[in-house]
């Protein structure tokens, strides 16, 4: 795999299987070739694609999402005209 970022798969509540020497496994991917290397590689799974199962796209896993750090700021951004 290319250095750079890691795949966002690595954080999604649907990857299910990852092992370095099979395919990667999720609820859109689930058998046989497993997740596309374009999504792997970092092409974005946000919409339905037509190759998959379902209609799972890339979420933030439940645990990361509890782990997020909030925002101190809740105002409206600030006009400047």
């Amino acid at each position: 795999m290319p250095s750079g970022p890691p795949p966002v798969c690595l954080t999604c509540e649907h990857l299910q299987v990852m092992n370095p020497d099979e395919p990667w496994l999720c609820a859109a991917y689930p058998d046989g070739d497993g997740v596309p290397e374009d999504i792997v590689l970092g092409n974005p799974h946000f919409e339905v694609r037509p190759d998959q199962v379902g209609t799972a796209v890339y979420q933030l896993a439940a645990e990361l999402a509890a782990e997020r750090p909030r925002s101190r700021c809740h105002r409206p951004a600030r006009r400047i005209w």
